[in-house]
């Protein structure tokens, strides 16, 4: 009888642990929340790939500018060496601001050029050493790299000088996220 006590419950975990099956992900199915992509072979058949890779920014701004001239800033957009497709990208904005003035930043819409690719252009008014941010949402990630521009006349001093008064600031990339629709300049 003692041993019928033990027996039932033991069987009843084994049970349940067969039960499990193979949870490894070793299954030829996609996760139901993973995305996917659809794309034609060579030999014309639909093959679907599921996407893993991190979504990147490129930033690319021109290190020095002048004062008063428009410069393009451009963000290009890529998961696993590929562009993302502006279906998948949900906004592209581009932040400046002149080091230590965080506060007084203003952003600008991204423009698509090419697939993956977005620009925005700013102009400053004044020397200095400004910031450019490229705040981008694809694919439910958000990403913000960050460049420097050297407006005007600076010499290596000012520029450490500004760089120091940036970090001094106290304005993290976080707290700029709150302002996201906010319009200036």
């Amino acid at each position: 009888m003692k041993l019928l006590k033990w027996l039932v419950p033991l069987s009843l975990v084994g049970f349940l642990i067969g039960c499990q099956g193979d949870n490894t992900g070793d299954t030829d199915e996609p996760a139901a929340d993973a995305e996917t992509q659809t794309e034609v072979g060579d030999d014309g058949q639909e093959e679907e790939q599921m996407l893993t890779g991190a979504i990147e920014v490129e930033l690319d701004a021109p290190d020095e500018a002048a004062v008063n001239t428009a410069v393009e800033t451009k963000a290009a957009i890529i998961e696993e060496g590929e562009p993302v497709a502006e279906a998948d990208v949900s906004s592209v904005r581009f932040e400046f601001w002149k080091a230590g003035d965080r506060e007084n930043s203003w952003k600008e819409d991204g423009e698509v050029v090419e697939e993956g690719t977005y620009t925005a252009e700013a102009t400053f008014e004044a020397d200095g050493l400004y910031y450019v941010q490229s705040h981008v949402t694809a694919r439910g990630t958000h990403v913000m790299p960050k460049d420097q521009i050297v407006v005007g006349e600076m010499t290596e001093e000012d520029i450490a000088a500004a760089e120091k008064e940036e970090e001094e600031s106290g304005v993290s990339d976080m707290d700029s996220m709150e302002g996201m629709d906010h319009e200036g300049h």
